[in-house]
């Protein structure tokens, strides 16, 4: 297993999830070996709720420091990478059990499982959780107090996820915008890091200060996994942000972007090459992304 495999293979997975709605992903696996049922329960319990969050970093960390146990890691990470890649936003543990449930040995066990995996929409509830967490953050840290703690129940803001943080003033006018790309970090921890850069690491413009906090919109853009583009012709303008991978050189621009600006699609393009530092026509030779996003407002 290596960064390329995994890479080349969950995108191919996860472009077939995509494609074929009758397509069907089984990850199978046993967790710990032979530990008492209270030591394997501890175990599992850490690597199933990685795998229910979609943390791929965070279960690998367990398997490598010893931390959590599975025969079938590889699979199992090649499977959460797939099945983020095709939308995935969270998991759910349908029932955790032991070898010892069944011959009564509670001494020795094996540690199964049972998750299933599904995308869904952020819910009124999430909205509103992630935009006042996202006010709270910048708030406080223009401020300087502490930073918020979030400790609600959400299971998809537990879940890993990349999102923008954008400011802008009263008139339209943008005032920072910094986001992740990736989902490497719990939705609301990828919330509070992103307000904070927004609010004080664009290098476009000076930290905010505490006076200008009134006169401030907020907006949190959820993104979806990267898909690699096949063509221009399947952007939808308003529908697809895009990422541009050319000559050692990268720019991303959100859905949201040429609505707001008015452009059409070779615009859009021509922007998104110039963003990067090239010529017009600089997509031309090299990689494109398309991306949904959910934008909380």
């Amino acid at each position: 297993m290596t960064r390329e495999s995994y890479r080349h293979l969950a995108d191919r997975i996860a472009t077939i999830l995509r494609k074929d709605d009758k397509s069907l992903l089984v990850i199978s696996t046993d967790l710990s070996h032979y530990h008492d049922a209270k030591k394997a329960g501890v175990m599992d319990r850490k690597v199933l709720d990685a795998a229910v969050r979609l943390a791929a970093g965070e279960l690998e960390r367990l398997l490598t420091t010893g931390e959590g146990e599975m025969c079938g890691a590889g699979a199992v990470l090649y499977g959460l990478a797939a099945a983020r890649g095709a939308g995935a936003t969270e998991g759910e543990l349908f029932k955790y059990a032991d070898s010892g449930d069944v011959s009564g040995d509670k001494g020795y066990v094996v540690g199964y499982g049972a998750i299933g995996f599904y995308r869904r929409e952020l819910s009124q509830d999430d909205r509103r959780e992630i935009l006042s967490l996202a006010k709270e953050t910048v708030e406080r840290h223009v401020s300087g107090r502490p930073l918020p703690e979030w400790n609600g129940e959400s299971r998809r803001l537990k879940s890993d996820g990349a999102v923008f943080v954008t400011l802008k003033e009263k008139n339209g006018r943008l005032r920072g915008c910094i986001g992740s790309l990736q989902a490497t970090m719990p939705l609301c921890r990828s919330v509070i890091q992103n307000g904070v850069s927004a609010a004080s690491r664009d290098p476009r413009f000076k930290p905010v200060t505490p006076d200008e906090l009134p006169g401030l919109d907020l907006e949190v853009t959820v993104l979806s996994p990267m898909e690699p583009l096949g063509g221009v012709d399947e952007v939808v303008i308003g529908r697809d942000g895009l990422y541009l991978e050319a000559s050692g050189r990268s720019s991303v621009f959100l859905p949201q972007v040429p609505v707001e600006q008015g452009w059409n699609l070779q615009t859009y393009l021509a922007e998104l090459s110039l963003k990067a530092g090239l010529g017009a026509d600089g997509w031309k030779s090299g990689k494109l992304y398309r991306f949904t996003a959910e934008i909380v407002h």
